[in-house]
């Protein structure tokens, strides 16, 4: 948002408040509108390992709207940072949205700096454009980058980008949907929960890493729903949740279908959508990520047939683990764990 012709008297104004309260948020403000120091403040503080977790978070915020190599320097130096996760997590997300073309193979040049609880915010920002995308598979092909890294919703993501597909092939392997036969799946799947005791504590620990992206349980994982409260949906029965986690294209309920937007600017897009205005479009996808799409700047949008949840979830975990987790989902009364 541009500043008002009267914005540096609002400024002064609110910078002589004596609430300090009011002196910080006036400071924000000016960064948020460009004024230079404003700005430079805040890149400072940002990259200061002394400042606080709070206020290099605020700062952050301010340092994400400059597309500036200054402001993309700081961004890049504090991915490999060993601490603060919220801060790496916030910053590698204001990288996917003000980084320029050298941006992708920077952060693929980080990588084994990178701690790997950030990966994966790392590896949703990598996929979200062909070029920075192309740069993550070359950095597999060259053994800077595992493809253990990339998880299975990125791999999902990738499918979409045709001309990558020698590549993603030769790296990844053939992205292959979940079998035809999914009753036969669901059938096999079903006699392995019902067979003996399992781990409570490590169907938690699963749901935390696995589906707390997305979901909630009993008030615990995602803040932003990407995918349904599960604490009243989706689990009322062994079949009903095992059909939704094995064939969740069987039935996408209204909101959850998942959305490609393509922009002038060669960006790709997919997720859910949140918010539809005449101006933008805002998608929710797996991190939690938000992302706002101006409509001026969209080039194609179009609604995928598949869920927001992605399929073959049921083949990446042993069988002990899909049983641990499926029961801890399943049996889990609500309000409690």
């Amino acid at each position: 948002m541009p500043p008002p012709a009267n914005g540096e008297e609002i400024l002064a104004a609110l910078e002589s408040s004596t609430d300090k309260s009011v002196v910080a948020k006036a400071k924000h403000l000016a960064g948020l509108w460009g004024a230079k120091a404003a700005v430079d403040l805040a890149i400072k503080t940002v990259s200061d390992p002394k400042a606080s977790d709070n206020d290099r978070l605020s700062a952050l915020a301010v340092v994400r709207n400059q597309k500036t190599d200054t402001a993309r320097a700081a961004l890049l130096s504090l991915i490999t940072d060993k601490k603060n996760q919220s801060l790496k997590t916030e910053a590698i997300r204001a990288l996917g949205e003000i980084g320029d073309d050298a941006t992708g193979q920077q952060i693929v040049s980080a990588w084994p700096n990178i701690p790997p609880d950030t990966r994966r915010s790392a590896v949703d920002v990598l996929v979200s454009r062909p070029a920075w995308a192309k740069a993550m598979l070359e950095g597999i092909q060259q053994k800077t980058i595992s493809a253990n890294d990339v998880p299975l919703q990125a791999r999902r993501s990738l499918a979409d980008q045709k001309s990558l597909a020698p590549l993603i092939a030769a790296t990844l392997g053939t992205y292959r949907p979940t079998p035809g036969d999914k009753e036969k799946i669901i059938e096999t799947k079903k006699a392995i929960v019902r067979a003996g005791p399992y781990d409570k504590q490590k169907g938690h620990d699963l749901f935390m890493k696995n589906c707390a992206v997305c979901h909630q349980l009993n008030g615990e994982g995602a803040q932003l729903l990407v995918g349904p409260d599960l604490t009243g949906v989706g689990r009322g029965t062994l079949d009903l949740l095992l059909n939704n986690v094995i064939d969740p294209d069987q039935i996408i309920g209204a909101g959850y279908e998942n959305t490609i937007i393509d922009t002038s600017d060669g960006e790709t897009h997919s997720g859910r959508v949140v918010e539809d205005t005449p101006d933008y479009v805002k998608l929710l996808s797996a991190g939690p990520k938000e992302d706002i799409i101006q409509k001026k700047n969209i080039k194609e949008r179009r609604t995928s047939q598949k869920s927001v949840m992605p399929e073959g979830f049921d083949q990446i975990l042993k069988d002990e683990e899909f049983k641990d987790l499926i029961r801890y989902v399943l049996e889990a009364p609500v309000g409690k764990q």
